[in-house]
């Protein structure tokens, strides 16, 4: 009988899979926008779509392995897990209305895990880099140039980490680059719909918006009215989505809620720079701070080849679309230093100038493709190389740069699983360092800890009267000064789960799962 149902079980499968090539070609046909861009790239199309492919299978390997961070599981917890009014009610700059609403109806339709979370964020990384690789194939007439640009973007950490995580960025850049893409194309009011969703989603996109807008009006036309026709076509649709979307939470939004950034140019450059070059992550370029002051400098150099690779193109009478990009890049920046001035507006951090990454990439390819200098040409790109290097050399699949402390707090939530199994309902008590609290709630939750109490969120660290605590960073010294027993401890991501002394366990734990370094008094008193 299994014999036959096995059987039955592999025709069927064979049956679905000679169904997609059918249901590939059929798309197609009814595609026609979709099967010309493939047909005017030819082979080189279909090998961005392989790159598309490889990278996507690396991410949903991550999106299904990776555990929950503090701000995957802080936005689940307030917005996507809840009603659909905690969406509409409430702003706060970590609710990402439209990935919200995305990430909502996937675990609606399948169920809540760590993978239906990240879902839309899947989707739209791998919509990213066939977007870039379009958009690189429009703008960069060098292949090599084209396709070391296209790598770089494809591993650069942050970009690679937040096309994973559950989290508006990812989706927000993609839609971006297709904006740019469509921008290029002279296809505005699509250019300006997708301008519009990229706002939704996050609204620091604003500024790359208004950049994208102003920029293809003065690159369009010579006609003034030309150019306002543009500016109207980019801006009605962008204004117009992104409002009907974000107006219901953004009605109870307060000046304190977008309080999240840097409050000098240099500590914002700090934040965009050091992820890439991280010495505890890994890579050439590990040499600590010596290497964040030459990345510095290297910055400056590289803007300044950025500028003359503009004048490089306006000399040689070039397509001047071909600059969108870098002057999208650059009117960004000068908007977000005036805003700064004015309006006392944070400079990003990381991630909410995550953007600025991807221009700077395109930029910088577009800039030495551009630039007729033999010399010039050969700073941009080995510059493009070593970047790419060193992006390769820090590749990981099991966390997130800016939440490594996060990335045990799965396998901390399956040790507590089996060792409370069996005790009654809600009658053991966790106390958790802030920052690894919201995932542990998450998965308390997710596995259906009976045993366990709701674990609430304490800063500072209660550090009394519960029965197994999670510590990380400063915290970490309190599993000496109370003399608890140490059950299990991560050193990479600084981590330990210890129990009081007096709790009992029914599971017998291994020594070798805590390390006790870890346990150190001066051990993690810096996060």
């Amino acid at each position: 009988m299994w014999a036959r149902i096995d059987t039955q079980i592999d025709a069927q499968i064979e049956e679905r899979l000679t169904m997609i090539p059918r249901l590939t070609n059929r798309w197609l046909r009814m595609n026609p926008t979709v099967r010309s861009h493939f047909d005017r790239f030819g082979g080189e199309g279909l090998a961005i779509f392989a790159l598309a492919l490889i990278r996507l299978a690396i991410c949903c390997y991550r999106a299904a392995h990776q555990s929950l961070s503090i701000d995957e599981a802080f936005s689940y917890h307030n917005y996507i897990g809840g009603p659909w009014s905690n969406i509409a009610s409430q702003y706060y700059a970590n609710n990402h209305v439209l990935f919200s609403i995305l990430a909502k109806l996937s675990i609606r339709t399948f169920g809540t895990s760590e993978f239906s979370l990240r879902l839309p964020t899947l989707v739209a990384g791998f919509a990213f880099i066939l977007g870039a690789g379009w958009l690189l194939r429009l703008t960069i007439s060098s292949r090599p140039i084209r396709w070391v640009t296209l790598v770089a973007l494809s591993l650069n950490p942050l970009i690679l980490d937040f096309s994973v995580a559950a989290r508006g960025y990812g989706l927000a850049f993609a839609l971006l680059i297709w904006a740019i893409y469509f921008s290029v194309r002279r296809q505005y009011i699509l250019c300006g719909s997708l301008l519009g969703l990229a706002i939704a989603t996050n609204l620091t996109m604003a500024f790359p918006a208004v950049s994208l807008a102003l920029t293809a009006a003065i690159l369009d036309k010579d006609r003034l009215s030309d150019r306002l026709r543009v500016l109207f076509e980019l801006m009605i649709p962008a204004a117009i989505i992104a409002i009907a979307i974000c107006y219901l939470p953004l009605r109870s939004a307060l000046p304190s809620h977008f309080e999240t950034g840097q409050p000098s140019i240099w500590q914002s450059l700090f934040s965009l720079i050091y992820p890439g070059v991280e010495p505890t992550v890994g890579g050439f370029l590990d040499q600590g701070p010596r290497v964040i002051a030459g990345m510095f400098l290297l910055g400056g150099i590289v803007v300044l080849v950025v500028i003359q690779g503009v004048k490089e193109f306006l000399r040689n009478d070039q397509d001047l679309r071909r600059l969108i990009p870098a002057s999208v890049l650059l009117l960004s920046i000068l908007i977000i230093v005036d805003f700064h001035h004015l309006f006392s507006m944070l400079y990003p951090t990381d991630r909410t100038g995550l953007y600025l990454d991807v221009l700077f990439i395109c930029a910088l390819g577009i800039a030495a493709d551009g630039a007729r200098h033999g010399g010039l040409r050969a700073f941009n790109v080995v510059t493009l190389l070593l970047l790419t290097a060193q992006s390769a050399a820090q590749f990981h699949a099991d966390h997130f740069l800016l939440w490594k402390f996060d990335m045990e707090s799965k396998q901390i939530a399956q040790i507590l699983m089996k060792a409370v199994d069996g005790k009654d309902t809600q009658s053991v008590t966790v106390s958790a360092t802030a920052f690894n609290q919201p995932a542990l709630e998450f998965y308390r939750q997710y596995y259906n800890i009976r045993a366990l109490r709701p674990i609430v969120w304490k800063y500072p660290t209660l550090i009394s009267d519960a029965d197994f605590y999670v510590l990380s960073g400063a915290d970490v010294r309190f599993a000496r000064t109370l003399q608890l027993r140490p059950i299990y401890s991560a050193p990479r991501a600084g981590i330990v789960l210890a129990a009081d002394p007096d709790t009992s366990l029914k599971t017998t734990l291994s020594a070798q799962q805590h390390d006790e370094r870890l346990l150190r008094p001066n051990l993690g008193s810096e996060r």
